[in-house]
């Protein structure tokens, strides 16, 4: 089984207490609307064609759950290890200039396994306008979307925009815009504090919390990851039910994080007990609007 989940809260190593920068040059304009890229679904994860520098298009996670934008040098010719800027960035007919991102290798930032991606297309390029992400037919909209024929009505579930703050990447200080979907999703009759993360193909919960619903002696498989700690068998289970208010799901995956939450709950400022992932949003037609704190979902 393949298995690709965001792991970016290391990223966070360094984060103080200051106030965070946006990067609003780093963002579609909220007056380019209606810019639809054709991507492809790995895995409950969408990537998109992404060219660096008029570079040819190579495909890029679209990731919440990286606060920047992230290239592996082993895909992209004359980047720089570490910070970087990067003249140009286009995905379809979204145009960016003068975009910040990190240039170091994607496996042990994520938890992966499988075929690569060459980048991660990070929240710092979204958080200025609305984006859906079209599970189904593997699009990516930036700006207004109409809905597919059959998607159901919609469900509209506000968040809390967290997180960001100077950061040490790479022995520099940058600073990063706060990103951070903050949500409670109800998992099993328990309210737990989430963040939603669209590069990560499952739910992915705490260890503590994941201890506690697997007691009831449930079936149990093993997943093998790559972390920074290297390979690791982690157990994955279906959950009886998942849901933000409106949309609920049943048999949902979610697996035991392999990796501490510390990081991330630091950044955001409390406790944070999993990541709401693609298990649970491909069975939306899933629309993310940063500037009004809302999250869209139209059940398919």
């Amino acid at each position: 089984m393949a298995v690709v989940v965001s792991f970016l809260v290391g990223l966070m190593v360094g984060c103080d207490d200051g106030e965070s920068t946006p990067s609003g040059s780093n963002s579609p304009p909220s007056g380019q609307t209606g810019q639809t890229v054709q991507g492809t679904v790995t895995n409950n994860v969408i990537s998109v064609p992404v060219s660096i520098e008029g570079a040819a298009a190579l495909p890029f996670v679209v990731d919440t759950g990286s606060p920047l934008t992230r290239l592996d040098p082993a895909r992209h010719a004359g980047v720089v290890a570490g910070v970087d800027q990067v003249t140009t960035l286009d995905v379809g007919g979204v145009h960016l200039m003068n975009v910040t991102v990190v240039v170091a290798s994607l496996c042990g930032v994520m938890m992966c396994q499988g075929p690569e991606p060459a980048g991660l297309l990070g929240a710092d390029t979204l958080v200025n306008t609305p984006f859906t992400l079209d599970y189904r037919s593997g699009r990516v909209t930036f700006g207004a979307a109409s809905p597919p024929a059959g998607a159901g009505a919609p469900v509209t579930v506000t968040f809390d925009l967290e997180g960001g703050g100077q950061v040490i990447i790479s022995n520099q200080v940058t600073a990063v815009p706060a990103t951070r979907i903050a949500v409670t999703t109800e998992i099993e009759g328990r309210s737990v504090p989430m963040v939603l993360d669209t590069g990560s193909s499952t739910v992915v919960l705490a260890p503590e919390l994941f201890d506690a619903i697997v007691a009831d002696g449930r079936t149990q498989t093993n997943v093998k990851v790559f972390t920074v700690a290297g390979r690791q068998e982690v157990p994955a289970i279906r959950l009886q039910s998942a849901s933000l208010p409106g949309a609920a799901q049943s048999d949902v995956e979610a697996m035991r994080a392999p990796l501490p939450l510390t990081l991330l709950e630091r950044e955001v400022g409390h406790p944070v007990q999993g990541l709401l992932g693609g298990s649970y949003l491909h069975n939306y037609l899933t629309t993310i609007d940063y500037p009004a704190r809302t999250i869209t979902l139209r059940p398919y």
